[in-house]
């Protein structure tokens, strides 16, 4: 398995309106690795990932600036991103059997957090 360096994923990987919101401002949560690096990170034996799932959530993220965050990062490390942008409510209370609902479910690994955002 490559080193993990994933970490270092998303942490360029901001909202572009993060920065430009002031402290306590709502609409922002969080960032986590799900998947097969997530589940290796935890200890699940498997075959070596080959890309990084990060599922971002926020409300009123760009999909274009985490696509060039992302795309800056893949190339820099290596490892292919792909990144999945839901909402605050998504993840606060997604669907039963829901994408969200079976990513909350499976191994994560937070990287970005803000106070507010809980992962169950």
């Amino acid at each position: 398995m490559a080193d993990l360096r994933w970490l270092e994923v998303v942490a360029p990987v901001r909202f572009e309106r993060t920065a430009a919101q002031p402290s306590g401002t709502r609409g922002r949560c969080g960032a986590w690795i799900f998947g097969s690096w997530a589940a290796r990170h935890q200890g699940t034996p498997g075959p070596s990932p080959r890309d990084v799932d990060v599922i971002l959530v926020g409300d009123n993220l760009s999909r274009y600036a985490v696509a060039e965050a992302t795309n800056r990062v893949a190339d820099r490390v290596g490892v292919e991103v792909n990144p999945c942008l839901v909402t605050v409510g998504e993840w606060r209370d997604p669907i039963p059997n829901s994408f969200v609902a079976d990513v909350k479910v499976g191994s994560l690994v937070p990287v970005l957090l803000h106070s507010d955002c809980q992962h169950g």
